[in-house]
């Protein structure tokens, strides 16, 4: 059986500032899939925050791991034995819930690293 060459990637830091509008974390190379292997989260808002990853944009978003809780005004670190390993197949995009982002400037910044797969 053939191995399938992977690499691991680092995406951009991405600062969330919209509650319940999926944002783009990571575009995925052509003709590859992806598994989120660590998740750094800071939370500058004066609220405990629910960050949740999935696939699609807008209305099209489709959940596909638990979300994640960061505490107020503290960052959190999950590595890939705390998270599952779904295999993306598309753009990752993360989402808050209505109501965590109390105010404009207080965004929860995203930075994840993945394996690319194929």
């Amino acid at each position: 059986m053939e191995k399938v060459p992977s690499v691991r990637k680092v995406s951009d830091l991405v600062h969330i500032v919209i509650a319940n509008n999926p944002t783009l974390i990571y575009t995925l190379s052509v003709g590859r899939t992806a598994k989120i292997k660590k998740v750094q989260l800071m939370n500058y808002t004066a609220a405990n925050d629910f960050v949740t990853f999935g696939q699609g944009a807008g209305l099209g978003f489709l959940a596909h791991m638990p979300a994640l809780v960061t505490i107020a005004l503290l960052d959190a670190q999950f590595s890939e034995w705390e998270i599952p390993q779904y295999e993306f197949e598309a753009n990752i995009y993360a989402v808050v819930p209505v109501g965590s982002i109390v105010a404009p400037g207080t965004p929860v910044d995203v930075l994840i690293e993945v394996e690319e797969i194929g």
